[in-house]
Protein backbone atom coordinates (compact mmCIF):
# COMPACT_ATOMS: atom_id res chain seq x y z
CA UNK A 1 0.00 0.00 0.00
CA UNK A 2 1.24 3.47 -0.76
CA UNK A 3 2.02 5.05 2.60
CA UNK A 4 2.52 8.82 2.61
CA UNK A 5 1.44 9.56 -0.94
CA UNK A 6 -1.48 7.16 -1.36
CA UNK A 7 -3.70 10.13 -2.10
CA UNK A 8 -3.33 9.65 -5.82
CA UNK A 9 -3.41 6.58 -8.00
CA UNK A 10 -2.86 6.09 -11.69
CA UNK A 11 -3.76 2.84 -13.38
CA UNK A 12 -3.64 1.08 -10.01
CA UNK A 13 -0.14 2.26 -9.06
CA UNK A 14 1.03 5.09 -6.88
CA UNK A 15 2.92 8.04 -8.27
CA UNK A 16 6.54 8.21 -7.45
CA UNK A 17 6.56 5.10 -5.29
CA UNK A 18 8.92 2.16 -5.69
CA UNK A 19 7.68 -1.31 -4.81
CA UNK A 20 9.42 -0.86 -1.45
CA UNK A 21 7.13 2.11 -0.70
CA UNK A 22 9.90 4.71 -1.07
CA UNK A 23 8.78 8.02 -2.61
CA UNK A 24 10.66 9.04 -5.75
CA UNK A 25 11.62 12.65 -6.38
CA UNK A 26 13.21 11.97 -9.75
CA UNK A 27 14.06 15.33 -11.34
CA UNK A 28 11.38 17.11 -9.32
CA UNK A 29 11.97 19.91 -6.79
CA UNK A 30 11.96 19.27 -3.05
CA UNK A 31 8.53 18.10 -1.80
CA UNK A 32 7.42 17.21 -5.36
CA UNK A 33 7.17 13.63 -6.60
CA UNK A 34 7.73 12.17 -10.01
CA UNK A 35 5.35 10.20 -12.22
CA UNK A 36 5.98 9.88 -15.94
CA UNK A 37 7.07 13.24 -17.33
CA UNK A 38 5.33 15.22 -14.58
CA UNK A 39 5.92 16.34 -11.01
CA UNK A 40 3.17 16.28 -8.39
CA UNK A 41 2.81 17.99 -5.04
CA UNK A 42 0.08 17.27 -2.49
CA UNK A 43 -0.99 20.34 -0.51
CA UNK A 44 -2.88 19.41 2.66
CA UNK A 45 -3.74 23.03 3.55
CA UNK A 46 -7.39 23.52 2.55
CA UNK A 47 -7.93 26.38 0.08
CA UNK A 48 -10.70 27.59 -2.19
CA UNK A 49 -10.46 26.32 -5.78
CA UNK A 50 -9.21 29.71 -7.00
CA UNK A 51 -6.57 30.02 -4.29
CA UNK A 52 -5.49 26.43 -4.88
CA UNK A 53 -5.02 27.13 -8.60
CA UNK A 54 -3.14 30.37 -7.82
CA UNK A 55 -0.92 28.46 -5.38
CA UNK A 56 -0.10 25.92 -8.08
CA UNK A 57 0.49 28.63 -10.72
CA UNK A 58 2.88 30.41 -8.33
CA UNK A 59 4.96 27.23 -8.52
CA UNK A 60 4.77 26.94 -12.33
CA UNK A 61 2.07 24.28 -12.10
CA UNK A 62 -1.71 23.83 -12.30
CA UNK A 63 -4.29 21.91 -10.33
CA UNK A 64 -4.07 18.29 -11.30
CA UNK A 65 -5.89 16.59 -14.13
CA UNK A 66 -6.81 13.11 -13.01
CA UNK A 67 -7.53 9.61 -14.16
CA UNK A 68 -8.41 8.08 -10.80
CA UNK A 69 -8.21 8.91 -7.10
CA UNK A 70 -7.76 6.74 -4.05
CA UNK A 71 -11.31 6.11 -2.77
CA UNK A 72 -10.15 6.27 0.85
CA UNK A 73 -9.44 10.00 0.63
CA UNK A 74 -11.65 13.02 1.35
CA UNK A 75 -12.85 15.68 -1.08
CA UNK A 76 -9.94 17.04 -3.14
CA UNK A 77 -10.00 19.86 -5.69
CA UNK A 78 -9.15 18.93 -9.26
CA UNK A 79 -8.31 21.42 -12.00
CA UNK A 80 -11.79 21.35 -13.51
CA UNK A 81 -14.10 24.36 -13.75
CA UNK A 82 -17.08 25.65 -15.73
CA UNK A 83 -16.91 29.16 -14.24
CA UNK A 84 -16.54 30.77 -17.69
CA UNK A 85 -19.51 29.00 -19.28
CA UNK A 86 -22.01 26.84 -17.40
CA UNK A 87 -21.58 23.25 -18.54
CA UNK A 88 -18.40 24.08 -20.49
CA UNK A 89 -15.97 22.17 -18.27
CA UNK A 90 -12.30 23.03 -18.80
CA UNK A 91 -9.06 21.85 -17.21
CA UNK A 92 -7.20 24.77 -15.64
CA UNK A 93 -4.12 24.16 -17.82
CA UNK A 94 -6.16 24.30 -21.03
CA UNK A 95 -6.13 20.55 -21.69
CA UNK A 96 -9.23 19.18 -23.43
CA UNK A 97 -11.62 17.29 -21.12
CA UNK A 98 -11.63 13.84 -22.72
CA UNK A 99 -12.06 11.79 -19.54
CA UNK A 100 -14.96 12.27 -17.12
CA UNK A 101 -15.91 10.48 -13.92
CA UNK A 102 -18.96 12.34 -12.64
CA UNK A 103 -20.90 10.75 -9.80
CA UNK A 104 -24.46 10.50 -11.22
CA UNK A 105 -26.39 12.81 -11.46
CA UNK A 106 -23.45 15.24 -11.33
CA UNK A 107 -22.65 17.82 -12.45
CA UNK A 108 -25.90 19.43 -11.28
CA UNK A 109 -24.95 23.05 -10.50
CA UNK A 110 -27.00 22.90 -7.28
CA UNK A 111 -28.47 26.33 -6.47
CA UNK A 112 -26.68 27.72 -9.55
CA UNK A 113 -23.45 27.99 -7.56
CA UNK A 114 -21.31 24.93 -8.39
CA UNK A 115 -18.55 25.74 -10.86
CA UNK A 116 -15.50 23.87 -9.56
CA UNK A 117 -14.67 20.17 -9.68
CA UNK A 118 -13.72 17.95 -6.79
CA UNK A 119 -13.28 14.23 -6.45
CA UNK A 120 -14.00 11.47 -3.92
CA UNK A 121 -17.71 12.34 -3.88
CA UNK A 122 -20.48 9.89 -3.03
CA UNK A 123 -20.36 6.14 -2.67
CA UNK A 124 -18.37 5.73 -5.89
CA UNK A 125 -15.82 8.41 -4.90
CA UNK A 126 -16.21 10.12 -8.27
CA UNK A 127 -16.41 13.76 -9.36
CA UNK A 128 -18.81 16.45 -8.18
CA UNK A 129 -19.32 20.11 -9.01
CA UNK A 130 -19.09 22.21 -5.87
CA UNK A 131 -19.06 25.91 -4.91
CA UNK A 132 -15.56 27.25 -5.53
CA UNK A 133 -15.52 29.08 -2.18
CA UNK A 134 -15.33 25.83 -0.19
CA UNK A 135 -11.87 24.78 0.99
CA UNK A 136 -10.21 21.43 0.28
CA UNK A 137 -6.76 19.97 -0.11
CA UNK A 138 -5.40 19.61 -3.65
CA UNK A 139 -2.60 18.35 -5.88
CA UNK A 140 -0.46 20.53 -8.14
CA UNK A 141 0.98 19.12 -11.37
CA UNK A 142 3.90 20.50 -13.38
CA UNK A 143 6.27 19.46 -16.15
CA UNK A 144 9.72 18.29 -15.04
Amino acid sequence: YCAVIHFITFFGGCIGVESSGTLLRGNCPMFWYSYGDRCYKYVATPMTWGNAELHCVSQNANLMLIQNFDPAEAFTWIGLSDAQEEGGWLWSDGTKVDFQAWDPPQPDNWDGDENCGNTNFGINKEWNDFPCRHTYSFVCKSHK
